[in-house]
């Protein structure tokens, strides 16, 4: 998981997303529906689907601050 690390370090020094948001929480949001849809479903993994996935849980970190 640290090069999931390295890119929201790179963002927040960019200040793409906030500093206050949590790494280990924005992960947790990404990494478990890439999971679900590689393990239990089987559905296909496109680049709409990461992106949507992303801005949801930007969105949703930014909801519970």
């Amino acid at each position: 998981m640290a090069p999931l690390y390295e890119v929201i370090e790179r963002a927040q020094k960019k200040a793409e997303i906030g500093e206050d948001h949590d790494a280990s929480h924005l992960i947790a949001r990404i990494v478990g529906p890439l999971f679900f849809r590689r393990w239990f479903s089987g559905e296909s993994i496109d680049e709409n689907f990461v992106r949507a996935i992303v801005q949801s849980a930007i969105v949703a970190v930014d909801n519970c601050q």
